[in-house]
């Protein structure tokens, strides 16, 4: 691949890892005012949180330890 190519899927995998995290957050803020389910966040957030995982994203790991044990 040549190197513009390459600038451009990182440039498009952190544009989809920052949208990925809003999803996260706004997920938080639909379970914190008691408008979905604790099982409602998990199934919406699991795999968005395995995509951040393999993307090596610390947040990501940081939010599903937090996620583990509540």
């Amino acid at each position: 691949m040549c190197k513009e190519g390459s600038e451009i899927l990182r440039d498009v995998q952190e544009d989809l890892t920052d949208l990925v995290k809003q999803f996260i957050k706004f997920a938080d803020v639909l379970l914190h005012e008691g408008r979905i389910t604790r099982e409602q966040y998990e199934n919406l957030t699991r795999t968005k949180i395995e995509f951040l995982n393999r993307s090596n994203d610390k947040t990501a790991q940081e939010k599903l330890l937090e996620i583990m044990t509540k």
